[in-house]
């Protein structure tokens, strides 16, 4: 109770000094601290002013000396005719101040370190930097997209590779160099060579390859061989990629609980479901693609009707999923601000009804999300 009672004076203290600045005040203020002289108030002060310089400057490292000091305190508070022990206070405070003052102005803040330390979780979170990076996904999927696009990759060495746009690219690349710019997937390497770009996954460019793959229409329809001797020589398969999506002003913050979702259904030639998954690296000639799609067409629009109803099973699930994640989440943020409004009349009633709004908002708009048929290939089988 007394530590609290003091963290609540001091800050009053400070709060209102720092207001006085921060309206604009330019002549020196004038603190004016009442007090009863030879008691407990009488020793305050003296810590105050003399132990912490708290009136006169910013005094960060307050609650970090007391913690020191707390029982030299307590003691000079009940006996405050007591001169030796005031004495032994602000001396040691003065000592500790001074201290912790030099830590905070060598770059060291240690009620920081002790309030928000990452004690116990940087060594995972470094694991996790140094599993990520040593990870090939990024360098393969951007491989691709650049090898789609038409875009010129030639490695320079020291794992760096040399980014060149070209007169074949079927669509543009905001973010790639006009000039050519060199890359690496390698955080060493960018922190050692200046002119050289860090590519992961927040760099902007593979922001930008990632939208082009989504808003692209090229690349949406394909056709393609595989040659596996353990299936039936001749067979096909639809592919279908749905993405399940809503529409809904950003208020809502939709994409907390659903955003846009791929839906994957696979299909064989008698349109049964299937787990199959194809590393397709023949491409079909034009000619060919064209004679099959007309003999299959029939069926090929059988196969992308019973895909789409596949797709909104999978994706009701999904819905529900979210519907489910959505009112636990609100839920628990309404509940927080009603337990918090009893003990804090700021809370404002305003608050509490806009989420129950965007609650009953997002339970409309998850309900009505639908599935779109984004992209389909057909497999075929020709060993």
């Amino acid at each position: 109770m007394r530590k609290t009672a003091h963290k609540f004076y001091c800050v009053v203290k400070l709060v209102r000094i720092g207001r006085l600045d921060r309206i604009g005040q330019t002549q020196t203020v004038q603190i004016h601290v009442p007090y009863l002289a030879k008691t407990a108030q009488h020793v305050l002060l003296d810590w105050y002013h003399e132990g912490l310089n708290a009136f006169e400057k910013t005094c960060p490292t307050g609650s970090g000396v007391f913690d020191d000091v707390k029982p030299l305190l307590i003691g000079a508070c009940l006996h405050p005719d007591d001169m030796s022990a005031r004495d032994e206070l602000v001396n040691m405070s003065v000592t500790l101040n001074s201290q912790l003052v030099a830590q905070l102005e060598a770059g060291r803040d240690r009620l920081l370190e002790l309030n928000a330390s990452g004690e116990g979780r940087v060594e995972q979170l470094l694991e996790d930097i140094i599993t990520l990076d040593s990870e090939q996904d990024l360098s393969r999927f951007m491989g691709r997209v650049f090898d789609a696009i038409g875009v010129q990759q030639d490695e320079k060495g020291n794992d760096c590779f040399i980014l060149m746009p070209t007169e074949s690219m079927v669509s543009q690349l905001p973010g790639l160099d006009p000039e050519g710019m060199t890359v690496t997937y390698k955080r060493r390497v960018a922190t050692t060579l200046e002119n050289v770009q860090f590519l992961s996954w927040d760099h902007p460019l593979v922001h930008t390859a990632m939208d082009v793959v989504l808003t692209d229409v090229h690349g949406k329809s394909s056709m393609g061989f595989i040659a596996e001797p353990s299936l039936p020589k001749g067979a096909y398969w639809v592919e279908a990629l749905f993405v399940l999506q809503a529409q809904a002003p950003k208020a809502l913050q939709l994409g907390r609980f659903l955003p846009q979702t791929p839906v994957r259904v696979c299909l064989d030639a008698q349109g049964n479901p299937s787990e199959l998954s194809f590393d397709v690296k023949r491409k079909i000639g034009r000619k060919i693609s064209a004679q099959l799609l007309k003999a299959l067409q029939q069926p090929l629009e059988l196969a992308i009707e019973k895909a789409r109803k596949l797709a909104h099973q999978q994706a009701n699930q999904k819905q529900h999923d979210a519907l489910n994640s959505m009112h636990s989440t609100l839920n628990e943020e309404i509940q927080r601000l009603r337990d918090l409004q009893k003990r804090n009349p700021a809370v404002r009633d305003s608050e509490i009804e806009f989420i129950e709004t965007q609650m009953n908002a997002l339970d409309k708009v998850i309900q009505d999300a639908d599935v779109q048929l984004d992209a389909i290939r057909i497999v075929v089988n020709n060993p």
